[in-house]
């Protein structure tokens, strides 16, 4: 409960600045929305643009010493346009800052925030959309409701609560304006990556935009999240180190889950996990193992690995929660799969060529020249960072 605390505290903070930035984003026109999302992303991409150009005349030295101070900047006037335009930006904010691999460090450590510490929306949208969807206010439904959320993220925010029967449960709960402003904010993205798709020349932005879209969708069906949850819960069962909480159904809707509270600390608080003697090595080794199994076995998998979604137990079994992202596998994706990393693991281009078609990534016979740039890249990308 320390480390909760802690996260209201700083969502607190997060809230005081966004108030700063202007009126929400449910009161803004759309046009205004893609005037101000395009004026900072562009002036982003000159800033950056433009430094790199400098450092090609200065030298990598010059570079390298205001890389930092540069892309902090930068990061910093992208986390404040999330933050004041809310909703579905919040989330494709909390995708980028996952992309370590993609992303110098002190540019996704400032998005970082995104992942569990959004400003919370008034009581008052939250009170209205439960007795919408529940047909009672909490004070009738719950023996108690904190009134203080315990976590706020970019479609809902969750509450603590007690059932009649003295059991703790999670609340979830959308924001009311969610539903029209993503219908809007979707098209807004997608004219955003359409442009820089043409400027940047990257391509597959629109696929990027329609895999977005679909995720969106799902995770305002409240109802496919509990369903999710049981399902890979029932994957698991009897496994004394992987817990899911359970859902209760008579207080949940497609608008509102409530589920069994479960405590932990985020998997990624070190200095908690050391406090409390918990072996790091393990715990990895036990996330890894559990993903191993949805993946490669059950077919159906938590997509929204960040790390306020696994929790860690003072036994150090750990929690997943929040399943509005989930993807899942056919037979052949996941055959494919072990056999693209065991030929990546012996550099046989073969191999990897027939996993890629195996998971419909490639056509037959496409030819082997682009299976070696890839190999090429995934090890001078990731492989190489492993033996470090």
């Amino acid at each position: 409960m320390n480390v909760i605390h802690e996260d209201l505290q700083s969502s607190s903070a997060l809230h005081d600045d966004s108030e700063n930035l202007g009126d929400s984003a449910s009161n803004r026109p759309v046009r205004f929305r893609f005037l101000r999302a395009f004026g900072v992303t562009f002036g982003i991409v000159i800033s950056l643009g433009f430094f790199h150009l400098v450092g090609k005349f200065l030298g990598k030295e010059w570079e390298n010493s205001r890389r930092q101070a540069v892309y902090g900047k930068n990061a910093q006037r992208l986390k404040r346009l999330l933050l004041s335009l809310q909703g579905i930006f919040i989330k494709a904010g909390q995708l980028i800052s996952i992309l370590s691999n993609f992303l110098p460090d002190y540019f996704r450590k400032e998005l970082e925030d995104l992942q569990d510490k959004i400003p919370p929306r008034p009581l008052s949208e939250i009170y209205e959309r439960i007795q919408k969807e529940l047909g009672k206010d909490p004070g009738h439904l719950f023996a108690e409701f904190d009134q203080t959320p315990i976590a706020s993220a970019s479609l809902a925010q969750v509450h603590l609560a007690r059932l009649q029967d003295g059991r703790q449960v999670a609340v979830k709960v959308q924001y009311l304006d969610i539903e029209a402003n993503t219908k809007k904010d979707l098209q807004t993205i997608r004219q955003l990556l359409s442009f820089y798709g043409f400027f940047l020349r990257i391509k597959g932005l629109g696929y990027l935009h329609s895999q977005f879209s679909q995720m969106i969708k799902e995770e305002l069906d409240f109802r496919l999240e509990a369903q999710h949850i049981e399902t890979i819960a029932a994957n698991f069962k009897g496994n004394p180190q992987v817990f899911f909480p359970k859902v209760i159904h008579e207080l949940s809707t497609e608008k509102v889950l409530t589920t069994e509270y479960m405590e932990g600390v985020k998997i990624s608080d070190l200095e908690n996990l050391t406090e409390r003697n918990i072996d790091r090595q393990a715990l990895a080794e036990r996330v890894l193992t559990a993903y191993c199994q949805m993946i490669f076995r059950d077919g159906i998998y938590h997509a929204d690995p960040h790390p306020g979604n696994i929790l860690v137990q003072p036994d150090g079994s750990i929690v997943f929660v929040d399943f509005g992202a989930v993807a899942k596998l056919s037979d052949e994706m996941k055959k494919g799969i072990l056999q693209f990393f065991e030929g990546v693991l012996k550099r046989d281009n073969d191999q990897i060529s027939a996993a890629l078609q195996q998971m419909g990534l490639i056509a037959l016979h496409e030819d082997n020249q682009d299976v070696e740039k890839l190999v090429d890249y995934l090890y001078s990308r990731f492989l190489q960072q492993m033996t470090v």
